[in-house]
């Protein structure tokens, strides 16, 4: 979760006993879920007890950006064909978070509440092996996000329409989810 709000950028350094500090847990899982990471992508080995996080160059980035989109944009177009009215009001929900976080200029839990919003949508597709591929790819994109969001973008021009997913999905428009899904 702190890759994919933003709070490690690109070449941060993660301890491993740091994070079991912080968190209140044993050295061992943490070493596990960093070597999973690692494994993933999302984290690259420093030292024997230390990770960091990959700068992505721009031609890495593009290419992670655009799987991501064909695959949230399949997910998308998936989901407004089951969808539930509870997974919609709860994306209703989420769209509020979401917009709050932003206007409050919070990049944290913006990231947080949409990679949230995401996997609401995704885990409507019946397809939990590209709902897990999408996560694996958030982590991955997160670290950028949050530095481009946090340190870069001009809050004034970044809009998502959230709302008008949340609409095509209600309308079981699949070509307008994936269209919407694919353009945020």
């Amino acid at each position: 979760e702190a890759l994919i709000s933003g709070d490690f950028v690109p070449e941060s350094k993660i301890s491993t006993r740091t994070v079991a500090a912080q968190n209140g847990i044993s050295v061992m899982p943490v070493r596990e879920a960093l070597k999973r990471l690692d494994a993933e992508g999302a984290l690259e080995v420093e030292a024997k007890r230390a990770y960091r996080v990959p700068k992505l160059n721009p031609k890495k980035a593009a290419g992670l950006f655009e799987v991501r989109a064909i695959l949230e944009s399949a997910g998308a177009a998936a989901a407004a064909k089951l969808i539930s009215s509870e997974a919609l009001s709860q994306l209703d929900l989420l769209c509020d978070a979401v917009e709050e976080a932003w206007h409050n200029g919070d990049v944290g839990a913006f990231l947080r509440l949409n990679a949230r919003f995401h996997r609401a949508v995704h885990a409507q597709s019946g397809n939990s092996f590209l709902a897990d591929t999408v996560d694996t790819i958030f982590v991955r994109t997160g670290p950028l996000l949050g530095l481009a969001i946090g340190k870069i973008v001009d809050h004034a021009d970044w809009e998502n329409d959230h709302r008008k997913l949340v609409q095509a999905l209600r309308s079981g428009d699949c070509v307008e989810a994936a269209r919407l899904m694919e353009q945020d």
